[in-house]
């Protein structure tokens, strides 16, 4: 039996959402003025056929697991986002302001900052983001006093990369919205 990249058509919310997405993707390789073609950005970008594209752009074929992780990957945005089941684009990188402004919000929900905006001038404002979690603060601090010796020479990418690891290790634990991983193994916090 042949192996096949797709599905029956099937239309839902989410192949819409899918079908958008994904003719965005291919309107946003296109450089400056010269839109990039159905066929160009099949063949050259997804490797695909022009065909499957038309199919998954117009919602008339749904692509099957594999081929959205294909798509995904040649165009570096996450699965949910060109899926529709999130707005945010890679779960991993903040690229773009809406990016940012998600990240913000998604640290709201979960952390509780105090967040605050200041308007420094009329088209300039200020927003700074304030956690009251001391550990946090120190270690931003040593990663950017490491990362201004790396650019210096003081110390190498290994010894950098090393140090990181380790630091993210211990660092990687659930985020309590009343302190940090060793703020919540002393007593009161302190």
């Amino acid at each position: 039996m042949k192996k096949t990249n797709e599905t029956k058509p099937t239309k839902n919310k989410k192949l819409t959402s899918f079908s958008k997405n994904l003719k965005q993707l291919r309107l946003e390789k296109s450089k400056g003025e010269k839109k990039l073609s159905q066929t160009e950005f099949a063949e050259d970008i997804l490797k695909i056929s022009y065909a499957s594209l038309s199919g998954y752009e117009t919602g008339m074929i749904q692509p099957n697991l594999e081929m959205l992780i294909k798509i995904a990957k040649a165009c570096d945005v996450s699965l949910d986002w060109l899926c529709g089941l999130s707005t945010k684009r890679n779960a991993d990188e903040i690229k773009t302001n809406e990016d940012l402004i998600h990240a913000i919000e998604e640290m709201e929900q979960s952390i509780n900052p105090q967040i605050c905006l200041r308007q420094c001038s009329p088209d300039k404002a200020m927003l700074s983001i304030e956690l009251f979690d001391n550990d946090i603060a120190n270690i931003y601090k040593q990663i950017q006093e490491n990362k201004r010796k790396l650019k210096r020479g003081t110390i190498d990418e290994t010894m950098y990369d090393a140090w990181y690891e380790r630091v993210m290790e211990e660092y990687n634990t659930p985020i309590s919205k009343e302190g940090s991983k060793s703020n919540a193994d002393k007593p009161n916090g302190n």
